[in-house]
C-alpha cells in the first residue's frame, strides 16, 4: 500500500508548514520594527515556501487518489480524514495514530499561521492608515499648525 509515500508528503508538509510558521513570525517582527530589508527578504522566502507548500498538496491529493485506487474505493474527497474512515479495518494502528498526527499537526499549523497572517494584516492596515492620516494632515495644515505651542 502506497500510505508510505503519503505520509512521507505529509511529514514535508509539516515540515515546510513549520517553515512557514518562522517565516511569518519573523516577518511581523520586520513589521513592528519597520525593517524593511527584513519585510522583503521575508516575503522573498515566504513566496519561495509557499511554492514547496503547493507542489506537496498536489503530491498529498495525487498519494491519496493512489491509496485510494489500490483498495478499490470511490475517492468520497481528499481529507485525511475521510481516508482514515475509509481504511480503518486494513491499516494497522500505528499507520493511523501516524497519519492522524500527521493530520492534527498540520491542522494546528495552519491555525497558527492563518492566526499570524491576520494580525499582520491589522499592524499593515493601520500603519497604511497611520500614514494616510500624517500625510492629510501635512497637506492639509497650511493655516494649522501641527504642534499645539500653547501648552
Amino acid at each position: 500500500m502506497k500510505v508510505n509515500k503519503l505520509t512521507i508528503v505529509l511529514n514535508e508538509q509539516q515540515n515546510n508548514l513549520s517553515m512557514l510558521l518562522e517565516i511569518i513570525k519573523n516577518k511581523q517582527k520586520a513589521l513592528v520594527e519597520r525593517d524593511d530589508d527584513s519585510i522583503k527578504l521575508s516575503v522573498k522566502r515566504e513566496e519561495k515556501i509557499l511554492l514547496k507548500i503547493q507542489s506537496l498538496e498536489e503530491k498529498r491529493i495525487s498519494a491519496i487518489e493512489t491509496v485510494y485506487t489500490e483498495n478499490n474505493l470511490s475517492i468520497e474527497d481528499y481529507r485525511i480524514t475521510t481516508l482514515l474512515q475509509s481504511l480503518n479495518s486494513s491499516l494497522d494502528k500505528k499507520t493511523i495514530e501516524v497519519l492522524s498526527d500527521y493530520k492534527l499537526n498540520i491542522k494546528n499549523l495552519i491555525l497558527e499561521i492563518m492566526k499570524l497572517n491576520q494580525q499582520n494584516m491589522f499592524l499593515i492596515q493601520h500603519t497604511r492608515q497611520f500614514f494616510s492620516e500624517t500625510i492629510n494632515a501635512i497637506l492639509s495644515s497650511t493655516k494649522r499648525s501641527l504642534i499645539d505651542r500653547k501648552g
